[in-house]
């Protein structure tokens, strides 16, 4: 973590040939999960921006299909606020507030993470 003028900032580097090794699925989050077996359950999902086009009930139908594809204690990274299915396997863990712009500080969104239980 680096702070700059009191704004505090994180990264990941991931190696070139780590991103090169993914590959991505074409799925409709709500209607549709990978089938995968424990092994090879992920460990993060990244959804921004898509959410906020569903309606309560497909995103709680969705933030459960993502923790079908998560491992125990996987992680799915979102700026919308999710509907959470009592009982259901994931969890709204925290969130943090991401500015875009140094200058005006109302340009930004809250991050959220949801684990799986």
């Amino acid at each position: 973590m680096n702070s700059n003028n009191g704004l505090e900032t994180r990264a990941v580097r991931i190696r070139p040939e780590v991103v090169l090794a993914c590959e991505p699925s074409d799925l409709n989050i709500v209607l549709e999960r990978l089938n995968l077996p424990g092994s090879e359950r992920f460990d993060l999902i990244v959804g921004t921006n898509i959410f906020v086009y569903y309606q309560s009930f497909e995103q709680a139908l969705a933030l459960e299909n993502a923790g079908a594809m998560l491992r125990p204690g996987g992680l799915l990274l979102t700026n919308d606020r999710l509907p959470e299915i009592p009982g259901g396997s994931m969890h709204l863990e925290g969130s943090t507030k991401v500015q875009f712009n140094e200058k005006d500080r109302s340009a930004g969104e809250a991050i959220g993470w949801y684990q799986k239980r």
